[in-house]
């Protein structure tokens, strides 16, 4: 007989829930946690965002995502973003408007992203506020975009390209204001 505890466990997690499956169904986007492996000093977080509409163009997803590279003291925000017609998907950066980045500054960093099931089935919908959270991920290009286009260069920074894992479901952050971000798709 197979052992199923990892798979329970996996299982589990991704639902939100604790140990005691205190918490009510799956943990939605907009709280999920993730650790990177092998890095336990990065951290990761999609967090709730505004939607922005400009004339018939919308960005309507709702979520954005934190990276947090502690060792280097860079922090960034990304909002995912679908690239054409072949599921190509992609974070694009935006910042916090009390940062002072300008929209020019950030626009055209983008890295590709890859989101997966408990069973690593890969998942082809876009992370959105109110969705399940994905069991993994993956981020692509980071180092590349941590150490040649950071926001200061006295900030670079080399992750490693690795698989993440859903940590936990901040379940805290559920009545939190939204950050104020600031250079929003669409960008028309």
């Amino acid at each position: 007989m197979p052992v199923l505890l990892p798979a329970m466990f996996l299982a589990l997690a991704a639902s939100g829930r604790d140990g005691a499956g205190t918490r009510p169904g799956p943990c939605p986007v907009e709280l999920a946690e993730y650790s990177v492996r092998g890095a336990p000093d990065i951290d990761v977080a999609f967090y709730p965002a505004a939607s922005n509409r400009r004339g018939s163009a919308t960005w309507d997803l709702g979520v954005a995502l934190r990276i947090d590279l502690r060792p280097s003291g860079e922090d960034s925000w990304w909002v995912p973003l679908e690239v054409g017609s072949s599921d190509i998907y992609t974070m694009s950066r935006v910042a916090l408007r009390e940062s002072g980045e300008s929209r020019e500054r950030i626009m055209h960093h983008q890295f590709r992203y890859y989101l997966f099931d408990a069973n690593f089935d890969r998942i082809y919908d876009l992370p959105m506020r109110g969705a399940p959270a994905p069991a993994h991920m993956f981020l692509a290009d980071l180092r590349s975009i941590f150490w040649y286009q950071p926001a200061d260069m006295n900030r670079r920074a080399s992750p490693p390209e690795e698989m993440l894992d859903f940590k936990r479901c901040a379940w805290e952050r559920r009545d939190a204001p939204a950050p104020d971000l600031v250079g929003l798709p669409p960008y028309a």
